[in-house]
């Protein structure tokens, strides 16, 4: 449907019908209120039936174009993608014999695994908020690692009832309003139970309770954060790019507004993907999947996994250089662009659909 000038051919529609359905020539308010209204419906049930009619045609036009920028896309970061693939593989199989017995391995591996499905679309800011998931993860790899003969990873399984405790009070508050299944009989009682028990003296103690209760001992601190976690494994230096990563979560204004897939040197805000911004997810994303990886590989060295995990600190550290390169490549080639600009020209613009900067071709 053409939606040009919709508003005046509304109004034409429901005065037509108006006077069409008038029956004096005085004005009729209910009338002309229920002509509104009616040719309002009227007006809805066109559009739809359009719109669904044209869908095919639209999504086909639209699809040819995601094909087409993702494969310019990877012509332009082939070597950084290519290298970021094996990487993910050769930590999934150095880490193939932990899977079993550690989730936070088998997590790790299908974060780093989401990342790489982002950066192949463009999503920079999708890949930077993923990679805050697989630095936390990392953490706490650490941190466990680190207190390996104490009971920590016990704790931190345990800790599940915590955050389940935690869903169900929400989904309980909410159940009704949402049309929503009641809970199982007993199922809270048995993990208030569950967190009574886990929470005495002679077990967790009290502050087992706390969003990282399960590390309050570690930390010599009753109810720690996050961000003194990263510090107890020296990983605290990278909050710069976990606050980055956290515009990407978050809705305040900073969210709002940040993007990673933004045009250099411009303020643009992009709809779909773009070749900007996949540098930093890029590079953390492997950084932090090795990290997790070698905490594992330690815990039961054999010449397999060395060798394994010195290959893969290497394709790390080719692939951190293949996507600095292409990074510093984008920066280069729109500075010059912008540079050759004259006052009238428009901005220079990374091309979202064709997944290039414009300074190309």
């Amino acid at each position: 449907m053409d939606t040009e000038h919709l508003d005046e051919r509304f109004t034409e529609q429901a005065l037509l019908h108006y006077l069409k359905t008038a029956t004096s020539d005085a004005v009729d308010e209910d009338a002309l209120t229920r002509a509104i209204e009616e040719t309002l419906a009227s007006a809805i049930e066109t559009f739809h039936a359009d719109l669904i009619a044209r869908a095919p045609q639209m999504l086909a036009e639209r699809r040819a174009e995601r094909i087409g920028f993702q494969a310019r896309l990877y012509a332009r970061w082939r070597e950084a993608f290519d290298l970021y693939e094996v990487a993910w593989v050769v930590a999934q199989e150095a880490g193939a014999r932990f899977v079993a017995k550690h989730q936070a391995q088998a997590a790790q591996e299908h974060i780093a695994s989401e990342v790489y499905s982002l950066l192949r679309a463009g999503q920079a800011t999708a890949a930077m908020a993923r990679w805050r998931s697989l630095h936390e993860v990392s953490v706490v790899c650490y941190l466990i690692r680190k207190h390996y003969e104490s009971s920590l990873a016990q704790r931190y399984l345990d800790h599940e009832v915590v955050e389940s405790l935690k869903a169900l009070n929400e989904y309980e508050d909410y159940r009704e309003k949402l049309g929503a299944e009641p809970l199982e009989p007993g199922l809270k009682q048995r993990l208030q139970d569950r967190l009574t028990a886990l929470s005495k003296p002679d077990v967790y103690g009290p502050n087992f309770k706390y969003t990282y209760g399960w590390a309050s001992g570690v930390a010599g601190n009753p109810n720690p954060t996050f961000r003194d976690l990263e510090k107890l494994v020296d990983l605290d230096h990278l909050r710069p790019y976990y606050k980055v990563a956290s515009h990407g979560v978050h809705s305040n204004p900073k969210g709002i507004t940040f993007q990673l897939e933004k045009p250099y040197h411009t303020n643009r805000m992009v709809m779909e993907g773009s070749n900007a911004g996949l540098a930093d997810p890029g590079q953390s994303s492997l950084i932090s999947l090795s990290q997790c990886t070698f905490t594992f590989i330690a815990s039961k060295p054999d010449v397999e996994v060395v060798t394994a995990a010195t290959a893969l600190q290497r394709i790390v550290d080719d692939a951190c250089a293949a996507f600095i390169k292409v990074h510093r490549q984008l920066d280069v080639e729109e500075r010059q662009k912008r540079q050759s600009q004259t006052d009238r020209d428009a901005p220079s613009e990374v091309d979202e659909q064709n997944g290039e900067s414009t300074s190309r071709d």
